[in-house]
């Protein structure tokens, strides 16, 4: 949780945010990344539609520090992606409260997998269609350590490559008679709308610059009150077990940091997030927007994994 940092001045309006941990702890572990590694900051300097995103403020305080036109750019992607309620004396107030990773899927511009789904139909409007994964998600069933161990056998079980039957419901020509009765199938027990798509579908994935990895606790790793789900899901580990590096669709990745999660005390409460980075020399820098200081964590240190960051 987090306290206003002052009136933003967005389109005219005097704009408050409040609760921006999640947004803070992301875009600093994205600015060490960027500072550290050329082949991340070269791959996102060659997407234009980064300048005004999460990385776009990453990258002017990578290079010029937390400036303000960093804090303008912060405060309109805000501002833009949460509700705002007007206060007295006209303060539009943005209450910017998300887990971090749904933040992430919400506000990322460059995704962590492009997902392509083919049908072999001529006839299918699934012919080619795209999905922009920003976050994967991986369920930690097991000791989080046994886990990272395991972490690329995870990915590749979720992106299983399979063909399956299409069964997509089909516009037909008018003049059905040019259509093979091979190209469909008719199941008024499936579909009562029409005919479905008798094609295989096929999936490919491909990673871009760097992935967004959702660390999810099982069962046994749930808090045992019944706490909501999702960022409630901690997963504890020290910070030497978390796999350093990574290859994934044929591209090598390094551990970048890390967002973490500390639950509320009390169920009015909304919880914190930090960012640990891992900068090249090994040490563990933490970003907490409530301190003026950043700190140095001992690789020893237990902590509650939300959000894993791997970059080339």
């Amino acid at each position: 949780m987090t306290a206003p940092l002052g009136l933003v001045r967005i389109d005219k309006r005097n704009v408050s945010l409040t609760n921006t941990c999640s947004f803070d702890a992301a875009c600093q572990v994205i600015a060490a990344a960027l500072s550290d590694s050329y082949s991340y900051r070269e791959a996102l300097d060659s997407i234009p539609e980064i300048a005004n995103s999460i990385f776009g403020v990453a990258k002017d305080i990578a290079t010029k520090g937390a400036n303000k036109l960093a804090y303008r750019k912060r405060a309109n992607i805000l501002y833009n992606s949460f509700a705002n309620e007007i206060l007295a004396g006209g303060v539009h107030r943005v209450d910017c409260s998300c887990d971090c990773s749904n933040l992430m899927r919400k506000i990322c511009t460059v995704p962590s997998v492009i997902e392509e789904v083919m049908c072999s139909s001529e006839y299918c409007a699934n012919q080619f269609t795209e999905r922009r994964l920003s976050v994967l998600s991986v369920v930690f069933d097991r000791a989080a350590d046994e886990c990272f161990r395991r972490l690329s056998g995870y990915l590749e079980d979720g992106d299983i490559e399979d063909q399956h039957l299409c069964l997509m419901e089909l516009e037909l020509p008018s003049d059905k008679n040019d259509v093979s009765p091979n190209a469909f199938i008719y199941d008024a027990d499936i579909s009562k709308k029409g005919p479905l798509c008798s094609g295989l579908t096929s999936r490919r994935a491909r990673s871009g610059p760097h992935l967004f990895i959702e660390v999810i606790g099982s069962e046994e790793n749930l808090p045992g009150d019944g706490g909501d789900v999702g960022v409630m899901e901690v997963v504890k580990c020290c910070l030497k077990d978390v796999r350093t590096e990574l290859v994934y669709k044929g591209n090598n990745y390094t551990l970048r940091g890390i967002v973490t999660f500390t639950p509320p005390a009390r169920t009015t409460d909304i919880g914190h997030f930090q960012g640990y980075a891992r900068r090249c020399d090994s040490t563990w820098e933490v970003y907490d927007d409530l301190r003026n200081k950043i700190s140095i964590a001992d690789p020893k240190s237990e902590i509650n994994i939300h959000l894993v960051l791997y970059t080339i």
